[in-house]
C-alpha cells in the first residue's frame, strides 16, 4: 500500500511539474460576426467604374486574441440558397496582420447582387494563417439580419 501511495504521489508531482500551466497557455482566438449587416449601398464592380451599380451590404467581424502574424479573412454570405460574391476588385482582399499591440482587429467584407433583400442570411467567416500552408486559425458561422434601408456609403 505504501509503495502504491508513493508512486501515486510521484505521478501527481510529475504532472504538476511538467504540464504547462493555464497562465502560460496562449488564449484561443475567437471570431465574432456582428448580428446585422450594413444598410444597402450601391456597388460598381467594373474595373473602370462605369459598370452597372448593384445592391451590396457589408458584414463586420472582430477577431480576438489573434497571435502576431499575417492572415487572410474569407467570408461567404448565403441568402435563400444563393451565395453572393465579395464586393471587391482589389488584389489581396481580406489580407491583414496582427501584432502584439493589435490582437483584436475589426474587419469587414462586402457582398453584392441584386437578389439580396432585407431579411436573414447565413455568414461563414474563416481566418487562415498565411504561414505554414494556410491552416485555419478560427472559423465562425452566424445568421445575420440584412436591414431594410439604403446607405450611400459602403
Amino acid at each position: 500500500m505504501r509503495a502504491f501511495l508513493s508512486s501515486l504521489v510521484a505521478a501527481c508531482a510529475a504532472v504538476l511539474l511538467f504540464a504547462p500551466t493555464a497562465a502560460n497557455a496562449e488564449p484561443v482566438s475567437r471570431l465574432k460576426i456582428e448580428p446585422r449587416t450594413s444598410a444597402f449601398y450601391q456597388y460598381d464592380g467594373s474595373p473602370t467604374g462605369t459598370g452597372p451599380e448593384l445592391d451590396a451590404v457589408r458584414v463586420q467581424v472582430q477577431l480576438r486574441d489573434c497571435p502576431a502574424g499575417n492572415y487572410v479573412l474569407w467570408m461567404d454570405l448565403v441568402q435563400d440558397g444563393v451565395s453572393y460574391p465579395v464586393a471587391s476588385t482589389a488584389l489581396g482582399v481580406g489580407e491583414f496582420s496582427c501584432s502584439a499591440t493589435d490582437s483584436a482587429p475589426r474587419l469587414s467584407m462586402g457582398f453584392y447582387g441584386n437578389g439580396l433583400h432585407p431579411g436573414t442570411a447565413q455568414v461563414i467567416a474563416t481566418v487562415y494563417r498565411q504561414e505554414d500552408g494556410m491552416p485555419v486559425l478560427v472559423e465562425s458561422t452566424r445568421t445575420v439580419r440584412i436591414p431594410a434601408g439604403v446607405n450611400n456609403q459602403p
